[in-house]
């Protein structure tokens, strides 16, 4: 207990020198910026600066993206252009904003095709993937997914090696098929442990407690959010750190402890907020609703229900819903139809092979014809 306390203190002191190493370095990017011209230089600071801001301010992250995007068109700089592309679409998404999100990825997808950008490529349908679960629709982000892990494999990427298997594993977790989820999560982590990278890290141990939360094993369960809260405040995580916050609230409520819940999902709602997590709010903003409900306190719990139910309708609306599946469709189309341009080429090459070599019989036969004729009237 002393030994934890001790460690709970160094983490205290040591978490704003962390996040301050972190603002140093987006600071000497900026200043880096300030002396870069307009060339593909600036792009890569740009897209590398946004990543201080992906899970902790998604505004600034997709502005600092549309500005390198801006710039790449300009310089007909494809791979800064699909960059950009990639995290601006994933920013969409975890703002909730899936069929904006899902266009935006297909595009880039298209444009990695397109310029036989293999990482671009393998970026995209990892994020495709992680689209179409958040939207619900497991079985198409499972294809993605697993094509997305494929590639990392093949390019030996291990920091998006784990970030897949734990998609996937989140995957699975939704359909509820919990030993394949607990399988590639705790895959996901055992690889993750290579790649030093705290936000990863928490991640993965989030979706590790919600799948022991539903196995019913809750020492393990708490054991893993606390972890990754932990985590979260040492590198200024807010995305994971709302997360992990609102898992820690829906297990105190389902083990009864009405108090600690009512905290931490307050503490979640603020961290959504902050961030636009349309996911997080309507979450936790549902169980602040069930607690105060159980207070009696109808007031708060109707605002919340509000709340809750204003954020399900902005993720999930009819409209949106039919969006997504429209854009679908229409990838579902394009990919239809490459597929017959590749099978009509091909025939075309094999065609063109075929009379080659009936030509060259052709030839063969005529040349042996003539020389067996001047043998003959010789």
């Amino acid at each position: 207990m002393i030994m934890k306390c001790i460690f709970k203190a160094i983490l205290f002191f040591l978490s704003p020198l962390l996040v301050n190493a972190q603002l140093r370095s987006a600071d000497s990017l900026r200043l880096l910026l300030a002396n870069t011209g307009e060339d593909t230089n600036r792009i890569m600071l740009l897209t590398e600066l946004s990543y201080f801001y992906r899970l902790t301010n998604p505004d600034s992250c997709i502005l600092l993206n549309q500005q390198a995007l801006q710039l790449s068109r300009q310089l007909n700089f494809a791979k800064g252009e699909i960059l950009a592309l990639n995290t601006i679409g994933e920013s969409y998404r975890m703002q909730g904003e899936y069929p904006r999100a899902l266009e935006i990825e297909f595009d880039a997808l298209r444009k990695s095709r397109d310029n036989d950008y293999e990482e671009g490529e393998a970026t995209c349908l990892a994020f495709i993937g992680l689209v179409y679960v958040d939207a619900t629709e497991y079985r198409q982000g499972l294809y993605y997914l697993q094509q997305g892990l494929k590639a990392y494999e093949k390019m030996n990427r291990n920091r998006m090696i784990s970030f897949s298997l734990s998609n996937i594993g989140n995957a699975y977790e939704k359909m509820n098929l919990l030993d394949s989820a607990l399988f590639f999560q705790e895959k996901a982590y055992a690889v993750s442990k290579d790649v030093n990278n705290l936000s990863l890290s928490s991640l993965i141990l989030v979706r590790l407690g919600i799948v022991h939360s539903r196995l019913g094993s809750y020492n393990k369960a708490f054991a893993n959010y606390k972890q990754a809260l932990e985590n979260t405040y040492r590198s200024g995580d807010i995305a994971n750190r709302s997360s992990s916050q609102y898992r820690i609230a829906e297990l105190f409520f389902e083990l009864n402890s009405p108090d600690s819940s009512l905290h931490y999902a307050k503490l979640a709602l603020s961290g959504g907020i902050e961030i636009s997590s349309r996911k997080t709010i309507m979450d936790a903003s549902s169980l602040l609703s069930k607690l105060y409900r159980a207070r009696n306190n109808i007031d708060s719990a109707f605002h919340y229900q509000e709340v809750s139910i204003a954020a399900k309708d902005s993720l999930f609306g009819a409209e949106r819903f039919q969006r997504l599946q429209l854009l679908t469709f229409a990838e579902q189309q394009r990919q239809q139809q490459l597929q017959r341009e590749k099978d009509e080429l091909r025939l075309k090459y094999r065609l063109i092979a075929l009379f080659s070599a009936s030509g060259f019989f052709l030839l063969l036969t005529i040349l042996f014809w003539y020389n067996n004729r001047k043998k003959t009237e010789s």
